[in-house]
C-alpha cells in the first residue's frame, strides 16, 4: 500500500503539471515541469532507484549524494571567508565618515542591505556582525537628527539664536547611546522656545526634519545635506 501511495504521488508530481501547461499552450514550461516532476518523483523514491531519466533529465543520485555534500562543505568554507568580510564592510560604513566627509548615506544604506542578504542567503549567524548592523541602524538615526541642527546653520542669520538651538539639540544624553530618539513633539519644543514658528521654518531644516522621521520608520534616508 506504501508502495502504491508514492507511486501514485511520483505520478502526480510528473504528470499534472505538464499537462496543465500543455493545456494552455506552453510547450517550454510544459518541458520544465516533467523535467521538475521527474526530479520530485527520483527523491520520493530514494531508497529504490539509482538512476533515473526523464523528460530529458538524467541523475546518478550516488553522485547526486556526494555532490550535494561537497556543496554544503563549500559553503560552509565561503562563510569563513565571508563573515570577516562583512564584519569589516560594516564595521567602515558604521564609524568612518558617516557624514558628508564619508560620502552619501544612501550608498551607505545600499552596503549595508547588500551586506544583510548575503548574510541571510548564508545563514551567517554571528553576533558581532549583528551587534555592527544595529549599531549602524542607531548612529544613521542619530546622523539624521543631528543634520536637523546642522541645517539651522545654512540659513539663520541670528547666530545667538542658532547657538542655542544646537546646544539643545546637542544637549541629549540618550544621543548615540541608545534607540531612544526624540519625538517631533521634542523637536518642535526645541525651535518655539527660541522663537522659531514651525510653519516658518526653512525648507532645508524641514526637509531634515522629515527626512529624521521617514529614517526612524524605513531606516533609509529621502534626503541629504549637500557637502560642506
Amino acid at each position: 500500500m506504501k508502495n502504491i501511495v508514492k507511486y501514485l504521488i511520483s505520478l502526480i508530481c510528473i504528470m499534472v503539471p505538464s499537462l496543465y501547461f500543455g493545456y494552455l499552450g506552453k510547450p517550454a514550461e510544459m518541458g520544465i515541469a516533467l523535467i521538475a516532476g521527474s526530479i520530485a518523483a527520483t527523491f520520493l523514491n530514494l531508497e529504490k532507484f539509482q538512476s533515473f531519466k526523464g523528460g530529458g533529465f538524467e541523475a546518478q543520485l550516488k553522485e547526486t549524494k556526494e555532490i550535494v555534500e561537497k556543496a554544503l562543505v563549500t559553503i560552509e568554507g565561503l562563510k569563513e571567508v565571508i563573515t570577516p568580510l562583512m564584519f569589516n564592510t560594516l564595521h567602515s560604513i558604521t564609524y568612518m565618515g558617516r557624514l558628508s566627509a564619508g560620502g552619501p548615506i544612501k550608498n551607505k544604506d545600499a552596503i549595508r542591505d547588500k551586506c544583510e542578504n548575503i548574510i541571510s542567503m548564508l545563514s551567517i549567524e554571528d553576533p558581532d556582525i549583528e551587534k555592527l548592523i544595529s549599531q549602524y541602524n542607531m548612529y544613521t538615526r542619530w546622523d539624521a537628527y543631528y543634520e536637523i541642527e546642522r541645517a539651522m546653520a545654512y540659513k539663520v542669520e541670528d547666530k545667538k539664536k542658532y547657538e542655542e538651538v544646537r546646544k539643545q539639540f546637542q544637549n541629549n544624553e540618550n544621543r548615540y547611546k541608545t534607540n531612544i530618539y526624540p519625538t517631533k513633539q521634542e523637536i518642535y519644543s526645541i525651535f518655539e522656545k527660541n522663537g522659531f514658528k514651525i510653519n516658518q521654518l526653512e525648507d532645508i531644516v524641514q526637509q531634515t526634519i522629515n527626512n529624521y522621521f521617514y529614517r526612524l520608520e524605513n531606516n533609509k534616508s529621502i534626503y541629504e545635506l549637500p557637502d560642506d
